[in-house]
């Protein structure tokens, strides 16, 4: 004598975006009579089904709410009746992920600067891709290098004072850019304070007035100015 069928396999869920996913089961023991029918239930609600969906076996949902986990269950049907529910599972609908940390710069050259920063929430999708952009206008960034932390970044111009920012992307987007973090590259004349080596700020007295003087350094055959 036929009964219901088995519960399916625990919902398989794959294909997560921003609004959507793909839910897949497989099939449990039929119970003695041909399943006619599948369904998915699912919503926010660990507890229980509260949407319900006829299904293939491999079905994408939508829309879902970004940001919000969702659990999934499954179901068969042969002329009894409707199995079990199976097994639950869930899923993060993915978001963009947050910004980083403000970035902080170190080995500090004539020329270049290392880059370092920490990523912070990944939006419920792994981080797959660094951006470091820099440039020397605090208003926001006009060079760009792609690179894991900690960054290098060369080509640079002794003396000035350069911004950097951070940002990173899951598979849903660019999250915003971090805070900005500054330094100026080294040039010129230094002075040892302490274990400390700082750029030297050089005066000359012009008429009995101490002024600030204006160094300049020869870079790559051409003078420029240097503070």
């Amino acid at each position: 004598m036929a009964t219901v069928p088995a519960p399916p396999t625990t919902p398989y869920i794959s294909d997560v975006t921003f609004n959507s996913c793909n839910v897949s089961f497989a099939d449990g023991a039929n119970g003695g009579a041909a399943i006619n029918s599948r369904q998915i239930g699912y919503g926010k609600n660990a507890g229980a089904p509260e949407i319900y969906l006829g299904s293939d076996g491999d079905t994408p949902i939508y829309p879902l709410d970004t940001g919000s986990t969702y659990y999934f269950w499954a179901r068969t049907h042969n002329s009894v009746g409707f199995s079990a529910w199976s097994p639950r599972s869930q899923a993060l609908i993915a978001q963009l992920p947050a910004a980083p940390s403000t970035p902080w710069i170190y080995n500090i050259q004539p020329k270049s600067v290392n880059v370092g920063w920490n990523a912070n929430w990944d939006g419920g999708s792994g981080i797959i891709e660094h951006q470091v952009g820099y440039g020397t206008d605090p208003g926001g960034p006009s060079d760009y290098v792609w690179q894991w932390p900690p960054a290098y970044i060369d080509g640079l111009t002794p003396g000035q004072v350069y911004y950097f920012w951070v940002r990173v992307r899951n598979a849903i987007g660019w999250s915003d850019y971090s805070a900005a973090a500054s330094n100026r590259t080294t040039a010129g004349a230094r002075i040892k304070d302490g274990d400390i080596w700082r750029l030297a700020i050089p005066y000359v007295k012009e008429g009995g007035v101490w002024r600030l003087a204006q160094p300049w350094a020869k870079f790559e055959g051409e003078w420029k100015q240097t503070s």
